[in-house]
């Protein structure tokens, strides 16, 4: 067979195409790349480390998440299986360990208004008095036109979501989330908070 070369060494790849492990810094999105890669993409088991906090532990194959996983929120995680970058099935449970049900949910529907918290409490729903807008049994002091977004105050005429517990650190949400702060969101219109 003329043209073609037999290559008799057994490292026949160049050394940027054979599998290896490493940390990889990625430099546009400052992602972190801990595990195995192949061909230069993520694949085998690693972790990957993104700039917003988050992370994902679990398989990879041809740089995506594929086989089982879990994404780690600060709000809970997703734990499942993942098949070319899609996850297929899976759990989410939120950090205070209650397991989200995609059908049958029980906790701060129109039938029953209780938190997760007050349900597995052993008092039940405390009598009457100052309603609680928040599962942490804290009501925030929200001034006045502005929103609790969960992470923090946004304030419309700013644009900006200042710290519960320091108002000076503030934030650019993107618009996706102002959008949904908009719509969602608990909104001061009295001296008393009212859901908007």
């Amino acid at each position: 067979m003329a043209g073609f070369a037999r290559n008799t060494s057994s490292n026949f790849l160049h050394p940027k195409f054979q599998r290896s492990s490493a940390v990889r810094v990625m430099e546009y999105s400052q992602s972190k790349y801990e595990g195995t890669t192949e061909f230069g993409r993520f694949h085998g088991k690693g972790v990957l480390h993104l700039p917003d906090g988050y992370r994902y532990e679990g398989e990879f194959q041809n740089g995506e998440f594929h086989g089982r996983g879990t994404l780690f929120f600060p709000e809970g995680k997703l734990e499942g299986e993942w098949a070319c970058g899609k996850q297929v099935e899976g759990t989410f449970t939120f950090s205070d360990g209650l397991e989200y049900a995609p059908t049958g949910w029980m906790y701060c529907t129109d039938a029953n208004r209780q938190y997760y918290s007050e349900s597995v409490s052993p008092w039940g729903i405390l009598p009457t008095g100052e309603l609680n807008y928040f599962d942490t049994g804290v009501n925030r002091v929200v001034p006045l036109g502005s929103y609790d977004a969960g992470n923090g105050i946004y304030t419309p005429s700013t644009g900006l979501v200042s710290a519960y517990n320091n108002p000076s650190e503030t934030r650019e949400p993107t618009e996706q989330e102002k959008e949904w702060i908009m719509k969602r969101a608990p909104k001061a219109t009295t001296k008393d908070m009212s859901i908007h």
